[in-house]
């Protein structure tokens, strides 16, 4: 990864609380399906079909957020380093 320029920093930390935000509403959004999935009354043997789908949907998303944080925390931090590191 190249280092990036002292004033990419503000956009760098931008990208971070967005990857934030999208990893928070991807494991939201895992969650309410999950809580479906749970829901009293429902056999928990037999889950919808439908469901699963949406299921393995949600957590590609959550493992998608997850990267793509950890991806802007990496991108940060080489941006910080780089600032501190000048003469």
């Amino acid at each position: 990864m190249e280092l990036p320029e002292d004033n990419q920093l503000p956009m760098l930390q931008d990208r971070l609380h967005d990857a934030r935000v999208k990893l928070r509403i991807a494991y939201e959004q895992r969650d309410a399906l999950v809580a479906r999935a749970d829901a009293p009354g429902g056999r928990k043997d037999a889950i919808d079909s439908a469901l699963l789908i949406e299921l393995a949907a949600a957590e590609r998303s959550v493992r998608e957020a997850e990267a793509d944080m950890i991806d802007a925390q990496n991108a940060v931090s080489l941006a910080i380093e780089a600032v501190t590191r000048k003469p």
